[in-house]
């Protein structure tokens, strides 16, 4: 009974942040859409919930991030980064490795994929879920679509952890936030701490709802913390000739070189979004 309750509880929570669950089309609710995933592209599906800052990807988020990823890496095939990107080379290392086309750079996405841990204390809640006799987690297992658990224990900090991976590519930020109110969880980890720094694409939508791509080449010291970083935003433009959109290099800037462009603001916005998710 008391975890039907706690089943409920979670759904309303899940239901009532419309913000945090992204649409649902049709007839297909929340347990179907779970069913959808995994999609072929992962790195489409990844796109498509951080961009709706969901728990699942919806079909057609999903398939207008595929396309646009797609059709943007198939129209840049051939850009040449070396150009741009100026690594400071005394010598010690070989420089060619940098020069690579930076549309290659893929999206990581800042949280687990389809999987969260969940921290409980060495007592009763913990003994339970260690024994395999703690069920409050049960409700969710199901709706989750739950694949394997795997507990183990920290014995120097006297906790048990449970590592659960479910069968979709569900976001480990709203898993946290599910699993997280469970009696006895003392700590849920959705993941998203990066050590270190590297390069990266981050997609977003511009102020017609168009999705652009914004990637942060890095280089000097990667992953301990690249020194320096050249910035590119591509946004889609309304081709007058064509009357189809395509992809435009919109800007680009280079730290401790050129002056911060109007455009910087908007992008620093989303990539704080992205540490800070």
């Amino acid at each position: 009974m008391f975890g039907r309750f706690l089943m409920l509880l979670a759904l309303a929570w899940l239901v009532g942040c419309a913000s945090s669950t992204g649409p649902v089309s049709g007839d297909c609710d929340l347990a179907c859409q779970i069913r959808y995933s995994p999609f072929p592209n992962e790195e489409a599906e990844a796109m498509a919930m951080f961009l709706d800052s969901v728990i699942v990807a919806s079909n057609a988020t999903y398939e207008e991030c595929a396309e646009a990823i797609g059709r943007f890496r198939e129209q840049y095939s051939h850009f040449d980064t070396s150009w741009w990107v100026n690594p400071y080379n005394q010598g010690c290392c070989d420089s060619s490795r940098y020069w690579f086309n930076a549309t290659k750079v893929e999206f990581p996405f800042p949280a687990y994929l389809g999987q969260v841990r969940l921290y409980f204390k060495d007592d009763a809640f913990g003994q339970a879920v260690l024994k395999g006799h703690y069920h409050y987690w049960d409700s969710l297992n199901r709706l989750f679509n739950l694949d394997t658990i795997t507990v183990s224990r920290i014995s120097y900090l006297n906790y048990i952890v449970a590592r659960l991976v479910f069968k979709g590519r569900l976001n480990g930020k709203f898993l946290g936030e599910a699993y997280g109110k469970l009696p006895g969880v003392a700590d849920a980890d959705p993941g998203g701490f990066y050590i270190g720094d590297f390069s990266k694409l981050i997609p977003w939508r511009d102020e017609f709802g168009q999705i652009c791509f914004l990637i942060d080449v890095g280089w000097g010291d990667c992953p301990a913390g690249c020194i320096n970083h050249k910035y590119f935003y591509f946004k889609q433009i309304l081709d007058p000739t064509n009357r189809k959109r395509e992809f435009t290099l919109f800007g680009s800037f280079q730290n401790y070189i050129n002056p911060p462009p109007p455009w910087w603001e908007e992008y620093k916005s989303i990539l704080w979004k992205w540490y800070y998710y």
